[in-house]
């Protein structure tokens, strides 16, 4: 996708992801406890940027 606009890699900050098919792999491989616990680690670490991700959607959305 990069070469379509003539951009290279050092543009990258981050990057997301949220496929279905892929999470589901994921917690196929995990077993479904290790998934869950995954889950609730995320969401754990996600939660000290939630001032963050409130701002973003509202940045987002209006």
């Amino acid at each position: 996708v990069l070469d379509l606009y003539n951009e290279t890699t050092g543009i990258v900050t981050f990057l997301v992801g949220d496929n279905c098919s892929v999470n589901q792999k994921i917690a196929t491989l995990l077993g479904w406890m290790r998934s869950h616990r995954l889950n609730l680690e995320v969401n754990r670490f996600l939660a000290d940027y939630e001032t963050e991700f409130v701002a973003l959607n509202n940045l987002l959305t209006s």
